[in-house]
Order: C-alpha cells, then sequence, then structure tokens
C-alpha cells in the first residue's frame, strides 16, 4: 500500500471498526447493567406496587404455602393487604394516610376493628423487608455482596445479599439474618426477595420470607383501598 491515500483510508476503515466495536461494548455495558442506587431511586418514586409475600416460621399461619400467602397493593396514601388461607381472604387491613385510619376485618370471624394512626405510623411506617419502597436501601444500607445472574420468574436478573439485619426492621432480637434481592437488568424494578432469620434470645424462632409477583409504577387508588364491610359484620369496641 505505497499510496498514501489508500493507507489514509485503510487506518479510517480501522478507525471506525474499533469505535464502533467499543460503543457496541460500553452500550452493553451500559444497557445491562443494574446501577443499584438508581434502583432504589425508581422504587421509591414508584406511584404504587402490588406484589405478594409468603411466610413459613414457628406458629406461622403461612405455614401451609401455596394456600396461605398475603398480597398487597399500596400508594403513598393507601394500602390494602388481604391475608390469604386456601384460597379464601382471611383478613384484611387498610390503610387510609389521607384520613389517618387504619381498618382491620376479620372476614372468617365476621368482626372489624378501626383505629387513628399515630403520627409514628404516619411519619415513619415500619413494615420491614415487606416495604418495598424502603427495602433496596436497607439492602444498601450496611454490606453486602454481589450475586451476580440468574433468570427468575423468565427475567434476567441481578442480585445482591446481605446479613444486615436492619433489613429485616424487626421489633425482637435477631441472631441471624440473610437477605437476597433480585432485580430485573431491563427494568431495573425487584423481582425477587428471599430472606431468612434466626430471632429471638435463643435463635429458635426461624423464620423464611418470600416477596414477589411484583408490579412495580401502577396507580393504586382510594377506591381500591376502601372497605366495603357486610351488614352481618360485628364492630369490635
Amino acid at each position: 500500500m505505497r499510496n498514501p491515500i489508500a493507507r489514509l483510508a485503510a487506518a479510517a476503515v480501522v478507525i471506525v471498526v474499533i469505535g464502533l466495536g467499543m460503543i457496541e461494548f460500553v452500550s452493553t455495558g451500559d444497557k445491562s447493567g443494574v446501577v443499584w442506587a438508581e434502583v432504589a431511586q425508581k422504587v421509591e418514586a414508584s406511584r404504587g406496587v402490588i406484589f405478594r409475600v409468603r411466610t413459613t416460621g414457628n406458629k406461622d399461619p403461612n405455614d401451609d404455602w401455596p394456600n396461605g400467602y398475603i398480597t398487597t397493593r399500596r400508594s403513598p396514601l393507601h394500602s390494602r393487604t388481604n391475608w390469604y388461607r386456601g384460597g379464601q381472604v382471611r383478613r384484611t387491613v387498610y390503610f387510609n394516610r389521607d384520613a389517618k385510619t387504619m381498618l382491620w376485618v376479620a372476614h372468617d370471624a365476621r368482626v372489624y376493628y378501626q383505629r387513628p394512626l399515630n403520627e409514628q405510623e404516619l411519619q415513619a411506617p415500619q413494615d420491614g423487608w415487606t416495604n418495598p419502597q424502603q427495602l433496596v436501601d436497607r439492602f444498601l444500607s450496611g454490606k453486602y455482596r454481589e450475586l451476580g445472574r440468574k433468570t427468575v420468574e423468565g427475567v434476567l436478573c441481578e442480585g445482591i445479599e446481605t446479613t444486615n439485619p436492619a433489613v429485616y426492621a424487626a421489633t425482637y432480637p435477631i441472631k441471624s439474618f440473610t437477605g437476597r434481592i433480585w432485580v430485573s437488568v431491563k427494568t431495573g424494578y425487584p423481582v425477587l426477595v428471599e430472606t431468612e432469620t434466626a430471632a429471638g434470645d435463643d435463635g429458635q424462632r426461624r423464620e423464611t420470607g418470600t416477596a414477589d409477583q411484583f408490579q412495580w409504577d401502577v396507580e393504586v387508588g382510594a377506591h381500591e383501598c376502601e372497605a366495603s364491610i357486610p351488614p352481618d359484620y360485628r364492630f369490635l369496641d
């Protein structure tokens, strides 16, 4: 290639090819990697979320998986949580932060109870690991390790694991805790949360928890969290 123009043209082709390769490499990394700080921001900004929780443990009413589970629809102002057993709703709890009230309904006993929310509940409700808006911040608040990638419910995810008991936010002694959270590589939203806990003074209270079937950034209106009390239900005073 004695022709200077030919040499320049060949060099330009090489530069373009290398440049395209670098762009593809960088873009792939940027798009596919989970940035955990951004995940925390997304879940906190979510208009509303719907999810399921299943737990097992000593004397836990949801031991009978999959017949016992909990579903929650929540927004910053309203929430409705249903406790299921055998496919039927046994309990429902409604939180209305706008009206500052909590309503508890026991369908199996046909009774209900309502009370005002106190200031602590209004300002900083503590839902532990079942509060998805706070969950990621709890995971990132202490030491954690990256778990790499795996497919969860058909979704490619990246995960982290922590042994920080602050994630659980329990009001009783925690002897040991392990929590894992798996986030969609594509959407940046949590897909699965897993917890394993040994609690109590002797550590004999063992519990496992799973949160899944998430629907993020959905509208959860007040009408979805309003109770319709049947006339034969008795008020507990």
